[in-house]
C-alpha cells in the first residue's frame, strides 16, 4: 500500500515535538525547556523602622517551557467493500474478485492543516511575566518571553501548512478496507518560572538567595497537523465462498506470544516408539522396549495408573508427550489423550508408577510422573477398573495444538476438559456443564471456541458446529476481549440477520453486565459494537448503532471510555441517509469529551445542509464567513 504525500512528510506527535523545540528532543506532552533570560542586577533595601536592616543583591532569571498537548482528530473515513456474492470457488484463496460486487470508488482525500496563534494568550503571557517579576522585587520581566519561543512556534507554523493526499488501494477480494486519515490537533502551551538569585547582606553576613517567584501558564496557539499515516486500517474479509482453515504456527507464536513459544520444536520433537511412550537410557539413547514393561491400570474418568518396569541394567528416562492417545479396547468406553508433558526417570529392576490424571496428585510415593488427560468421547463410559487400554503416539494435529494451551498455562481445570470436547464432539456449553464439575461460564466457554477455531484451526461456523455457536455467548464475558471480536464475526458470517435480532432483542440483559462487571463489561461490549460497526454487514452495522441507543444514561459514559462509539464510525460514512442520521443521533447522546471527536471528523460530509449544522452548532464551530 503506497500514501501519496504532498510536500514534506507529515509528522506524527512524537517526531513534530521533537523538530518544534531542536535542539532539545522531547516528546507530545513533555516540558520542552526552551532556556532563559537573565535581568540586569537588582539591589533592595530591607528597612526595619527607619534603620537599613540589609540590602539584597539579585537578578531575575526567567525560564521558558513549552509543551505540545495532543488534542482531537478530524477527517473522513475511507471505506472500500467488495461484497461476496458466494457460491462459486472452492476456498478464499481462488477468489478473483469474480464473485463480488466490486467496489469502483476512487478512495482519495486530500486535507491540509491550520495554525490559529491566540493573540490575546500572548499578551496575557507577557503581562504575567512582568508581574513574577514585580512580586520577585524587580520592575519588569528580564525580556519579552516570545523571544524564546518564537522559533518553535514558526515550525509550528510551517508544519500546519503542509498537505497530505491519502490513496487508499481498493480492498483485496471478498474483503473490505476501511482508513480513517486526516488532522491531529495540538495545543501549543507555555509556561514561565521566575527565579529570584543572589544573596541578602545583614551585619556582615551573607545569605544565598534562590527561590522561585511564580510560574504561569497559557495556551498561546493551536494547530492541526495532516498526519502521514492513517488514523486507524481495518481489513476484514466476507467470503461467502468455502473457506480453508491453515494453521501457521508463527503466526500463532505472534498472536498468544510465549504460551506457544517454541511449539515447532516441541511437535517436532516427539518421538515414540510403538508404545506411545517415549524410552531412553542414560545417555538418550534408544532402549530395547521389549525390556520395558507398561501396564495401564484404569481408575476413573479423572486418571489411571501406568506402571512402568525396567527391566534393563541402567535408568530409563520415561516420557508422555503432550497429544499420546489411551484407546480402550472396549469400544464403550471412552478414548483418553494427555495434555500435558512429562518426564520423568526408573531405576533400573525397579517399577515405578506415573499417575495419569487430570487434577493429579503430589504424593511421590503414588505419582512419581504426574501427567494430565482429557476424555475423546464425551457420550461414552468413563473407564474404570478392569478397563484394558493401548498407547498410541500422538497423530491427532488438532488435539496436539489444543494441548499445547493446556502445557503452557498456569491455571488447568474443567475448562481443559471442554476445550477437547468442542473439538471432538461439538460439544455446545450445555452438554458440557452436564458433565463438568465445577461448570465452565459462558465467557469461559466463548474464549474456548475462539482457541478451538484460531490454535486449534477448526472451522467452527461449519454446520456441525451450529450448536456451538450461538449470540447468547455474548452475554457472558470472555478471557480475552479478542474472543469477543472473533465472535462477531463468526455470528455475523453465519447468520447475520439473527445476531442483529438477538442483539437488539437482548440490549437490556447486555447492558446489565455493567452493573455486574463495572471492570471487565465495558471493554467487552465495545469491543463487540466496534466488531459489529466494522463487520461490513448493514444488519449489524444498524443493531450496533441501535445498540448505543439503547444503553442506560448512567452507563454512556462507561461505555464511551471504553471506545465503544468507534463502532459507529462507519455508519455516519455511509451512504444510507437514513444509518447516518441515527449514528448522529446517538452520538449526540453521548458525554462531548467521547463523541465529538468522531463528529468533529465527520461533519462536513454529512449528507444534509440541516444535519452539518445540527452538528457545526453542537461542536461550536462558527459558520464560514
Amino acid at each position: 500500500m503506497r500514501r501519496h504525500v504532498q510536500l514534506n512528510k507529515a509528522l506524527g506527535a512524537a517526531a513534530l515535538i521533537a523538530l518544534l523545540t531542536l535542539p532539545t528532543i522531547g516528546s507530545a506532552q513533555d516540558w520542552n525547556d526552551e532556556g532563559s533570560i537573565t535581568s540586569r542586577q537588582y539591589r533592595r533595601q530591607i528597612r526595619e523602622g527607619r534603620q537599613v536592616a540589609a540590602t539584597e543583591f539579585f537578578t531575575l532569571e526567567y525560564s521558558v517551557q513549552t509543551m505540545l498537548v495532543e488534542g482531537g482528530r478530524g477527517g473522513p473515513v475511507m471505506v472500500c467493500v467488495n461484497r461476496c456474492n458466494g457460491d462459486k470457488h472452492d476456498k478464499h484463496e481462488d477468489c478473483d474478485n469474480s464473485c463480488d460486487e466490486t467496489c469502483e470508488e476512487d478512495h482519495e482525500v486530500t486535507r491540509k492543516g491550520s495554525y490559529e496563534p491566540d493573540r490575546g494568550a500572548m499578551r496575557a503571557a507577557t503581562r504575567a511575566a512582568n508581574a513574577l517579576a514585580r512580586r520577585g522585587g524587580g520592575s519588569h520581566s528580564p525580556s519579552d518571553w516570545s523571544s524564546r519561543v518564537s522559533r518553535s512556534l514558526a515550525n509550528l507554523r510551517r508544519e500546519a501548512r503542509k498537505e497530505i493526499t491519502w490513496e487508499m488501494p481498493h480492498g483485496d477480494p471478498c474483503s473490505g478496507r476501511k482508513w480513517w486519515v486526516g488532522t491531529q490537533n495540538f495545543s501549543f502551551v507555555v509556561r514561565g518560572t521566575m527565579t529570584k538569585v543572589g544573596y541578602t547582606m545583614r551585619r556582615g553576613v551573607r545569605t544565598p538567595i534562590n527561590e522561585v517567584v511564580g510560574t504561569h501558564e497559557l495556551t498561546v496557539a493551536t494547530a492541526a497537523i495532516a498526519q502521514e499515516d492513517p488514523f486507524t486500517e481495518h481489513e476484514w474479509e466476507n467470503c461467502k465462498c468455502k473457506p480453508v482453515e491453515e494453521i501457521d504456527l508463527g503466526a500463532l507464536i505472534d498472536l498468544f506470544g510465549d504460551m506457544f513459544e517454541g511449539l515447532p520444536e516441541l511437535l517436532d520433537s516427539t518421538k515414540v516408539g510403538p508404545s506411545g511412550v517415549d524410552v531412553t537410557g542414560p545417555e538418550g539413547e534408544e532402549v530395547d522396549e521389549e525390556e520395558v514393561e507398561i501396564e495401564i491400570l484404569p481408575l476413573d474418568l479423572n486418571g489411571c495408573y501406568l506402571d512402568v518396569t525396567n527391566g534393563t541394567m541402567h535408568e530409563i528416562s520415561v516420557s508422555i508427550p503432550i497429544g499420546t492417545t489411551f484407546v480402550s479396547e472396549d469400544s464403550s468406553v471412552q478414548d483418553m489423550a494427555s495434555l500435558v508433558g512429562t518426564s520423568g526417570v526408573v531405576p533400573p529392576g525397579e517399577t515405578v508408577r506415573l499417575y495419569v490424571s487430570l487434577s493429579p496428585v503430589s504424593n511421590l510415593a503414588s505419582a512419581r510422573i504426574p501427567v494430565r488427560w482429557a476424555c475423546l468421547d464425551i457420550d461414552k463410559k468413563q473407564p474404570g477398573p478392569g478397563d484394558k487400554f493401548t498407547i498410541e503416539p500422538p497423530e491427532n494435529d488438532v488435539v496436539q495444538r489444543l494441548a499445547v494451551i493446556t502445557n503452557r498455562s498456569r491455571l488447568r481445570g474443567p475448562h481443559d476438559q471442554a476445550r477437547i470436547w468442542i473439538y471432538t464432539d461439538s460439544a455446545p456449553i450445555d452438554e458440557i456443564n452436564k458433565r463438568l464439575s465445577p461448570e465452565v461460564s459462558t465467557g469461559r466457554y466463548a474464549t474456548l471456541l475462539w482457541e478451538v477455531s484460531t490454535v486449534g484451526g477448526v472451522d467452527i461456523s461449519s454446520r456441525s458446529y451450529k450448536k456451538c455457536l450461538e449470540p447468547k455467548l455474548l452475554a457472558g464475558i470472555p478471557i480475552d476481549d479478542r474472543a469477543t471480536n472473533w465472535l462477531v464475526g463468526e455470528l455475523t458470517a453465519t447468520d447475520a440477520r439473527g445476531f442483529a435480532r438477538y442483539v437488539d432483542r437482548n440490549a437490556s440483559d447486555l447492558t446489565d453486565l455493567l452493573d455486574a462487571s463495572p471492570e471487565f463489561a465495558p471493554s467487552h461490549l465495545a469491543t463487540m459494537v466496534v466488531a459489529m460497526g466494522n463487520s461490513g454487514q448493514r444488519d449489524v452495522e444498524k443493531a450496533a448503532t441501535k445498540f448505543m441507543r439503547k444503553v442506560p444514561d448512567e452507563h454512556r459514559e462507561l461505555l464511551a471510555s471504553a471506545g465503544a462509539l468507534r463502532g459507529l464510525m462507519n455508519q455516519l460514512a455511509s451512504k444510507d441517509r437514513k444509518m447516518v442520521e441515527d449514528a448522529v443521533e446517538v452520538l449526540l447522546k453521548y458525554p462531548p469529551e467521547y463523541a465529538n471527536d468522531l463528529l468533529g471528523a465527520q461533519w462536513e460530509q454529512l449528507p444534509t445542509e440541516k444535519l452539518r449544522e445540527k452538528v457545526r452548532e453542537h461542536l461550536g464551530i462558527e459558520p464560514a464567513a
